[in-house]
């Protein structure tokens, strides 16, 4: 009998419909926007942000953790930049 797979364990953990980790940095960019300025502009900017992560979350998931992943890494090879300046035409 094979065992049973439970849906629940290849969701991705969400908050208000978006990634945890960018739901909880999307509420402290919101929370020091409104200690620097009004609650209306925090508001906006939560909306803004929100929207865009909520995008993300829905079209690619994976991205929210590969785009980190990728900055982090160092360039080691780039064939598309020069580093050698004396060029002779």
């Amino acid at each position: 009998m094979p065992t049973p797979t439970y849906r629940s364990i290849n969701l991705a953990a969400t908050l208000l419909g978006i990634d945890r980790r960018l739901c909880i940095v999307i509420l402290i960019v919101a929370f020091l926007i409104f200690r620097h300025f009004t609650f209306l502009s925090a508001l906006v900017v939560f909306a803004l942000l929100w929207s865009g992560a909520y995008w993300l979350t829905k079209h690619d998931p994976e991205l929210v953790g590969i785009v980190p992943r990728a900055l982090a890494q160092r360039n080691v090879y780039d064939p598309g930049k020069t580093t050698n300046k004396k060029t002779k035409f």
